[in-house]
């Protein structure tokens, strides 16, 4: 699964002062490494590195025996492990990929790169009308519709198979146009590897996931892909 939170940077950095702000920075035991995209001339990769203590990484694999498991760790002098986190810059659409989800650690990125680039980075936010167009334009086939503030109820799912051709999702979509928050498709994209899979677009949060069980990553091509109809709808 990949996920991949998006924002938007104003004003756009230049390619020379990301290299002179922000590539070789450390801060807060983090620390950013800057690489030439191999797809895209206005791209650059960002590779950030940060330590993570021994504990909150061992019960996200370890459940029920974390506290063995850490403290046989420490016993022998582990107490950190070092993380990599993976983002793309676009330096002609203003758009900074970092491929986490929405959590403190994303948090702590994002305002390092604005304190050592001197921007702000919004939070990419899809609305209701972007959404749909999304599912018209760039999908083979809507799987997921989620809306929010619905009946009383906090989310509203309705899932199957081709749901644009649902009759009942039409008539749900018609009462209530302006809840839509989050959908499911098949993206319509080139694929490398010949075979589809399930992408949720996330309009509040701004991210995207890419349920697919067969690989962790996916090929840079295919993310990029998604996230240019995404951040242009």
């Amino acid at each position: 699964m990949t996920v991949v939170s998006l924002f938007r940077t104003n004003p756009i950095p230049t390619k020379m002062e990301l290299l002179l702000s922000l590539d070789g920075q450390e801060m807060n035991g983090f620390s950013f490494k800057i690489r030439k995209s191999n797809i895209d001339e206005n791209e650059l990769e960002i590779v950030i590195w940060y330590e993570e203590d021994i504990e909150v990484q061992i019960r996200k694999l370890f459940s029920d025996d974390a506290f063995e498991v850490v403290e046989y760790l420490r016993n022998r002098g582990q107490e950190k492990v070092i993380k990599r986190i993976y983002s793309f810059i676009n330096l002609e659409k203003g758009t900074l990929e970092i491929y986490r989800g929405t959590d403190y650690v994303t948090e702590k990125v994002k305002k390092l790169i604005e304190t050592f680039l001197k921007v702000e980075l919004r939070q990419v936010y899809i609305n209701p009308e972007k959404l749909l167009k999304i599912v018209q334009d760039n999908s083979l086939e809507l799987r997921q519709a989620t809306f929010k503030y619905v009946d009383d109820l906090y989310y509203h799912q309705l899932m199957g198979s081709n749901l644009q051709y649902n009759e009942s999702y039409k008539k749900f979509l018609e009462s209530n146009p302006a809840s839509i928050r989050g959908i499911s498709i098949y993206p319509n994209i080139r694929y490398l590897n010949g075979y589809k899979y399930t992408v949720n677009i996330d309009g509040d949060r701004g991210s995207i996931k890419i349920m697919n069980g067969t690989m962790k990553w996916r090929p840079r091509l295919e993310v990029r892909q998604i996230v240019d109809f995404v951040v242009g709808a």
